[in-house]
């Protein structure tokens, strides 16, 4: 725990406002989805959602953990290669490739999950460049989840695209189909048996003779939470645990006498990152106007959620001083000139100028959310142990005006 000394003193080196990384907790949270999954069906890997966070210290742990690279852009792949993934432990996902890193990356051994025609198009072109050189593919499927779900991703499994490139890929002299892919935003359990379950029919159809060489259920799985935050859904959120048996038996019951039965891929990001990330930020200023309490900070909520989220996170107070003297029942409001920039609502806490405030479950699309939106991204620190005791890591620096200016014409 960071208490208002050790507070007082990082923010000396690194301003009013950041994040720290808990290894541990990562390092912990992976075993412990893996083992969820391994535990029913022992032919599973993690491939980690870079989008969510691509921090390269994160992304690192990953690749020494034995995971996999889940990418879905130019930049994404650049970094796992920077970072020293082996192209064939990635896997490129999403609605755009570029044709310079579909190219590299096919070369290179990842697996391309084909989400168009466009896609099928560039691949076999660079097949056809290739001809030493066999590729396997995948197509991300699109088919209905639910009554109120249409997805706008993948290839629909039942209209004439899909027919067309599983021709053309048993077609190309140096082209196979690998597997298939799906990714969905629900994260409800149930939405978890029906994707495992269509999947595991259209593979009994593509594949009449042999098993795919895989089968990759996407993510969207819950991460770990507090209890008070749990209690804020509607049905309790999902555990690694539920997640697990229920997929895992089900491609037990399909696969687990096989000899050699398709690999499990699953992409978390949230649930492997959100609650490894806390954010700490200096309260400034407070006022009461007209009876609202507002306690004004030197974070705001582009930091902790970009996307605007209702639901309070969990927060810790660390007080300068123990006495109950403060501004109470206070909305926590963000530096910036957006009304709507409030972090917190009715914060059930007395609290002065000078205090933190901590917010946990902030590793998911925050850092790479953020805008430069009044002032630069905040600097992400590792907590670490030496015989002097415990100090903090600089993973990320703060951004400065001179590294966003240096693209700009000034």
């Amino acid at each position: 725990m960071i208490d208002w000394s050790a507070a007082d003193v990082i923010t000396k080196d690194h301003g009013s406002s950041f994040f720290v990384f808990d290894e541990s907790k990562f390092r912990s949270n992976f075993a412990a989805l893996s083992r969820a999954f391994n535990d029913h069906f022992p032919h599973t890997t993690i491939a980690y959602s870079y989008k969510t966070n691509y921090t390269p210290y994160v992304c690192r742990i990953v690749n020494e953990l034995g995971g996999y690279a889940e990418i879905v852009s130019e930049m994404e792949w650049d970094w796992a290669k920077r970072i020293g993934v082996d192209g064939s432990r990635v896997i490129f996902n999403g609605p755009y490739k570029s044709e310079a890193s579909l190219a590299a990356s096919l070369r290179d051994g990842a697996t391309i999950n084909l989400d168009s025609l466009t896609d099928l198009k560039n691949v076999l072109a660079i097949a056809a460049e290739s001809p030493g050189q066999s590729f396997g593919i995948g197509i991300r499927c699109n088919f209905q989840l639910s009554e109120s779900s249409k997805s706008r991703f993948g290839v629909d499994v039942e209209s004439e695209d899909f027919g067309q490139c599983l021709d053309a890929i048993r077609a190309a002299p140096n082209l196979h189909l690998s597997g298939l892919h799906c990714h969905f935003p629900d994260r409800n359990l149930d939405s978890f048996g029906v994707r495992a379950k269509k999947m595991l029919r259209l593979a009994a159809h593509v594949f009449p003779d042999n098993p795919p060489g895989f089968l990759n259920i996407g993510g969207g799985y819950f991460s770990g939470m507090p209890n008070e935050m749990r209690a804020g859904f509607e049905s309790p959120p999902a555990t690694f645990s539920e997640y697990g048996r229920l997929v895992g038996k089900l491609f037990n019951e399909a696969y687990g006498s096989l000899a050699s039965p398709p690999r499990l891929i699953i992409e978390p990001g949230t649930a492997l990152v959100a609650d490894t990330f806390r954010f700490f930020t200096r309260v400034i200023s407070t006022k009461s106007i007209r009876g609202r309490n507002i306690a004004t900070v030197a974070g705001s909520i582009f930091d902790i959620s970009p996307t605007a989220r209702a639901k309070n996170l969990p927060i810790d107070v660390i007080r300068q001083n123990n006495s109950t003297v403060g501004m109470p029942g206070c909305d926590i409001a963000g530096y910036t000139c957006i009304e709507s920039d409030i972090m917190h609502h009715q914060l059930d806490s007395a609290i002065e100028v000078g205090d933190f405030i901590a917010f946990g479950n902030v590793g998911s699309y925050s850092i790479v959310m953020k805008p430069p939106f009044i002032l630069p991204a905040n600097p992400i620190l590792v907590e670490r142990k030496n015989e002097d005791g415990r100090v903090f890591q600089v993973i990320k620096k703060r951004e400065s005006v001179e590294y966003i200016a240096q693209n700009f014409e000034v």
